[in-house]
């Protein structure tokens, strides 16, 4: 009997491949408890029909699996994308030889602690359920290097091998795959996208939400990559014009980009977080790291108010000003803040000054 993907043409829709040694690896395990734990794409569904139809069992898809749902001794669970977490009850485990679970990587599954520890675990992950070379052997050559090198041999994009619509990929990466990613996340990946680098492994954050190909080796994905760039510029946009700022923020001082921290949060009416932000990255040292032009644009942003009763934003302000040859501004500034007697270095730099040491420090730097 023909192989039934060899025989289609070329373009014509294909619902799924089969995965035969997929399958046979899941069916043939024997720890008691399997996990396939993949994001959106991975053809988790699928694989679990496919087992059902093997097993002469049948896919639960609910929340609450009941001891009605354990089939000749599997309970098959296809745990709903909108759960953030689910627990099997006792009789259900106690009714079930081996249990088969599809879920996300930030859902948790509980009540299987003793299950797992007594009779152990299995895990399938992405890399497991992204297609391999002989899972694609029967596509038409065309269609096979596209799948694997634009597509990144992930099962959600099977379908755009006979009708490519770039939008529909798009949405379908901001909606199925970034929605689970936190706003920190969020800005982590796109950080990374702006210089794409192998990652190896798989530690907890953003890499566990995309295609494993795409971390691992992007420079084989520049189409995906792409298309994945774009959609999560369209995600962050939408994360702040959301609230997210803040966290946004967060990530951005945490990967050492202060001023673009800075800049987001005085963009969106944050201004205290944003002196938080310049006195932890050391106030004026924050300018000798970074470009003098930039630095300026974004500290003269600080409300007058800020300025008055905030000396790091202050004097980051008058060093802004002074390396633009603004002395006379200066002078002002520090005057009206500080008073007149601040133009008296004598006045300043004595041992029983009342200026506090940031103030010192200003005046004998500057």
């Amino acid at each position: 009997m023909p192989d039934p993907v060899s025989t289609l043409p070329t373009h014509v829709v294909v619902p799924f491949l089969p995965r035969t040694a997929l399958e046979r690896r899941i069916v043939e395990e024997r720890a008691a408890t399997v996990f396939l734990r993949a994001p959106a794409g991975a053809g988790k569904s699928v694989l679990l029909g496919l087992v059902a139809g093997r097993v002469g069992a049948r896919v639960y898809a609910g929340l609450q699996p009941r001891v009605s749902d354990v089939e000749g001794g599997w309970l098959i669970w296809d745990v709903p994308a909108a759960a953030r977490s689910a627990r099997l009850s006792a009789p259900v485990l106690g009714a079930a030889e081996t249990v088969l679970i599809a879920c996300r990587p930030e859902q948790r599954i509980s009540g299987l602690a003793r299950r797992i520890l007594h009779r152990g675990s299995a895990t399938f992950a992405d890399a497991d359920l992204s297609f391999a070379d002989e899972d694609v052997a029967g596509l038409p050559p065309a269609d096979r290097a596209r799948l694997m090198a634009d597509y990144a041999g992930w099962p959600g994009f099977l379908p755009l091998l006979s009708r490519p619509d770039d939008a529909s990929c798009i949405d379908y990466l901001r909606e199925a795959l970034l929605s689970s990613l936190t706003p920190g996340q969020t800005l982590d990946l796109s950080l990374w996208l702006d210089n794409p680098r192998p990652i190896s492994s798989t530690p907890d954050g953003w890499t566990g939400f995309i295609p494993p190909a795409l971390s691992r080796t992007p420079e084989r994905h520049r189409h995906l990559l792409g298309l994945l760039k774009i959609a999560v510029d369209e995600r962050l946009a939408t994360l702040k014009a959301g609230g997210a700022t803040v966290e946004i923020a967060s990530a951005l001082e945490k990967a050492g980009r202060s001023l673009g921290a800075m800049e987001l949060l005085l963009e969106h009416g944050h201004e205290a977080h944003a002196a938080q932000i310049l006195q932890r990255a050391q106030g004026l040292e924050l300018l000798y790291r970074n470009n003098v032009g930039a630095f300026h644009a974004i500290v003269m942003r600080f409300s007058q108010e800020m300025i008055a009763t905030n000396e790091i934003v202050l004097f980051a302000v008058c060093r802004a000003l002074l390396k633009h040859g603004e002395l006379p501004r200066v002078r002002h500034l520090v005057a009206r803040h500080l008073g007149y007697d601040y133009l008296d270095p004598l006045k300043v730099l004595t041992r029983t000054s009342r200026f506090s040491f940031a103030a010192r420090t200003f005046a004998s730097t500057s």
